[in-house]
């Protein structure tokens, strides 16, 4: 197996999450996690942007309209939806509970990169696919079974396990893309396309609670 400079960034991109996990947890304590993650995603536009135009400058990728909505939903999917679900269960099961679930990207990458983008599944990954779960329930459970309430812990999990599905699912709708040139800006594109779906929602919501709340029952 070789290291080069794909291996390098992957390992780079787990410490920044890893040390970002422990920021979020402690930001969480005092803020929802919606509002936790529009105020990630602003911050991040501002720094996203500036370096995109510093990398690449104005010349935005060649693109059609089919891979503008892929790399908007892939936003929506994989910022919107999926760090609001990470940032619930890091204030429910806390950070290390979470860190661990999110073991699950790789397996899940995996397996989704072999559905819809005929890559080949060796046996040695899907092994380990099945020992990375069975270690996750292992570990979880016993860890907390004794000071964290079952429905609980469970509802956490399953919103960490979601989370890390989604993200990798944004991920892998936008791999193809990813390959041609004008990286930074669809990644930046993708983040503005996560921040406004995320805001719309947000907007939206009390309209939405008012029409539920004024439906009668027949």
């Amino acid at each position: 197996m070789t290291f080069g400079l794909g291996e390098i960034f992957a390992l780079s991109s787990a410490i920044c999450w890893a040390t970002a996990i422990i920021l979020f947890k402690q930001s969480g304590e005092t803020l929802s996690a919606t509002a936790l993650n529009l105020f990630k995603n602003t911050l991040t536009t501002f720094l996203l942007v500036p370096t995109a135009l510093l990398m690449e400058g104005f010349h935005l990728p060649q693109l059609d309209a089919y891979q503008w909505t892929i790399v908007a939903i892939s936003g929506f999917i994989g910022i919107a939806l999926s760090d609001t679900w990470y940032f619930l269960a890091l204030r429910k099961v806390g950070a290390g509970n979470t860190a661990i679930v999110s073991s699950l990207y790789s397996p899940f990458v995996i397996v989704l990169s072999v559905l819809f983008l005929n890559e080949t599944l060796h046996w040695s990954q899907f092994f380990g696919f099945s020992m990375v779960l069975i270690g996750i329930v292992l570990v979880t459970w016993q860890r907390n079974r004794k000071n964290v309430d079952t429905p609980v812990l469970w509802q956490g999990l399953a919103l960490a396990a979601g989370a890390v599905f989604l993200n990798a699912v944004g991920v892998v709708m936008v791999k193809r893309i990813l390959e041609g040139d004008g990286f930074f800006w669809i990644v930046s594109l993708r983040l503005i396309g996560g921040y406004s779906g995320l805001s719309c929602f947000v907007i939206n919501w009390p309209k939405i609670l008012k029409c539920g709340s004024g439906v009668k029952a027949a």
